[in-house]
């Protein structure tokens, strides 16, 4: 038996109670397979749910001749927020840029006055819930809060979760109370979509790994990244602490492991972490172990092995606009150049910023405003390389992140319990019976080195997949052997055409369109929540004009 929740059933006064409507689960016997939908979203993240709000709005807007009958599919038991933004990420995770880069008005406004509505309830759950940096948070923004004052802070994710979920919800109701709207949403894996015709057949599991089909004339496919690499440590796990996803099942959970491990050590001096990677997860994940002033005391040292060797650069609040990229605007006044030229004159232009002691986040506004102007000289062919592959790399030149974060890190930093080690994770190693030490191969010295110091906890951090390699999601490994979706230039993504289909009905949103180029389209990336939103309203457009 499939779970159905029938979120058109929930009061308003469980809004009201602050309760998630989407956590009421009814085991209903309530045959929906064999109706053909209108529209069925597979996933129910930030893509998903930005998609249907815009959606939603049109609907109520300018009401289609029928009633739209719509599926939202979400494996996870939290709709609506995503994995950034759910439970998963815990309650101390915060943005990685303020919240004025966040989101782009006029959202960034409805967001705001929904906190100074809900601030008082929001605020105590966060004080609650939180640990010792978290309580720190919310002393040194108290006046900010008082103030009304939020563009500038790096406020708890959750919150956005809380807002988005009660906003989608609203609109639901609305939708179905006006008749513009049945839908249903099912808590299931879905496992392969195939075309038959013109309709999709949908196969999912569900929580009894029960399998059933849905039928549906659009699919909307926003199941976010491609699954995360998972790497071979060679060893067995126990006694050994190793997490290969820090989200699953949540960040919460995965502390509690770590603090049973390190509660296990007879010595403090073993208790050692390696971290795989040195992104924003990375920095999530010491945050939160710091929150938690138990484990901080337990933990000897920090290892933080990647091939940059330095977390993202500071994000400063008074950012300075002296900075002019040398090398870039060379490039403007050259008579041609090509995508990667772009990429090398960026090299040069941060090198440049780090010789002059400038901080790389203040670089950001400068190089970005002048890479659009040099990629609007591209002719396509060079458009297309730099959307396959150097607006990738130079994104990687251009990592921030929040005080808040990085104040954590030179804490530990000064304590001399943190070293970043440049280079690339081969393996771990047993030393002994109860700890390990690992392997990596240094970059500049080509020669594979050794770490020996005990190594309790294991926690890889690194990046998602290419879509070329042998993909662990069985529904992604299915639509490109159906050739439903075709894997594009750059390999993370699938080709879309200008309506954002990969096939005819059949639709992406989210960071699988990286690698897009047409006469609508130009994505190297959509992973940012700004992004999003701008991209879901024009598919929102698409699916109200194509539906009707």
């Amino acid at each position: 038996m499939f779970k159905l929740l029938a979120s058109r059933l929930v009061s308003k006064k469980c809004l009201l109670n602050k309760q998630s409507p989407f956590q009421l689960v009814q085991e209903i016997q309530f045959n929906i397979m064999h109706v053909t939908k209108d529209i069925v979203f597979v996933g129910s993240g930030l893509s998903s749910t930005y998609t249907l709000i815009h959606y939603l709005k049109l609907l109520i807007q300018a009401p289609l001749v029928k009633k739209v009958n719509i599926v939202i599919v979400e494996q996870s038991d939290e709709f609506w927020k995503g994995i950034p933004y759910s439970s998963k990420a815990g309650f101390s995770s915060l943005i990685i840029t303020s919240l004025k880069e966040f989101i782009p008005n006029p959202e960034r406004a409805d967001f705001i006055n929904w906190i100074k509505l809900n601030a008082d309830w929001v605020f105590a759950d966060f004080e609650k819930e939180g640990g010792e940096l978290s309580k720190s948070w919310l002393l040194k923004n108290k006046h900010a809060i008082k103030r009304n004052e939020w563009d500038e802070l790096f406020i708890p994710r959750y919150i956005f979760g809380l807002y988005i979920e009660e906003k989608v919800s609203a609109l639901l109701k609305e939708a179905v109370s006006s008749d513009k709207v049945y839908y249903t949403i099912l808590r299931a894996k879905v496992t392969n979509i195939k075309k038959e015709e013109k309709l999709y057949k949908i196969t999912a599991l569900a929580d009894d790994d029960s399998e059933f089909n849905l039928i549906s004339a659009k699919v909307v496919l926003s199941i976010g990244s491609p699954p995360k690499y998972k790497l071979d440590y060679n060893i067995a796990k126990a006694p050994f602490c190793i997490i290969n996803d820090i989200y699953h099942p949540s960040i919460s959970h995965n502390i509690d492991k770590i603090l049973s491990a390190l509660l296990q050590s007879d010595q403090i001096d073993e208790n050692n972490i390696l971290i795989i990677g040195s992104n924003a997860s990375a920095l999530e994940v010491i945050y939160n172990l710091n929150d938690s002033g138990a484990i901080n005391s337990l933990i000897k040292k920090f290892y933080i092995i990647s091939s940059a060797g330095c977390f993202p650069s500071r994000i400063n609040k008074n950012v300075t606009d002296n900075f002019r990229p040398h090398y870039l605007t060379l490039l403007k006044d050259s008579k041609s150049f090509t995508s990667k030229k772009i990429l090398d004159a960026v090299k040069k232009d941060v090198a440049l910023a780090e010789t002059n002691n400038i901080n790389i986040a203040d670089t950001f506004n400068a190089i970005s405003q002048s890479v659009m102007e040099l990629l609007n000289k591209l002719n396509r062919f060079q458009q297309k390389r730099f959307v396959s592959k150097y607006g990738v790399e130079i994104g990687k030149y251009q990592r921030r992140a929040g005080n808040e974060y990085l104040d954590s890190v030179e804490t530990l930093r000064k304590q001399n319990k943190l070293e970043n080690i440049k280079g690339r994770f081969i393996k771990t190693q047993k030393n002994h019976e109860s700890a390990l030490g690992f392997n990596y191969f240094d970059r500049e010295s080509n020669l594979i080195k050794a770490i020996e110091p005990s190594i309790k906890v294991v926690i890889d951090c690194t990046g998602f997949q290419q879509l070329t390699t042998t993909s662990s999601s069985e529904l992604i490994r299915n639509l490109i052997s159906q050739r439903i979706c075709v894997i594009s230039e750059s390999r993370t993504g699938f080709k879309v055409n200008e309506k954002f289909e990969a096939n005819k009905n059949f639709f992406l949103m989210g960071p699988l369109l990286a690698g897009n180029l047409n006469k609508n389209l130009r994505i190297w990336h959509a992973e940012s929540c700004g992004r999003i939103i701008s991209l879901s309203k024009q598919l929102a457009n698409i699916l109200h004009q194509v539906t009707d």
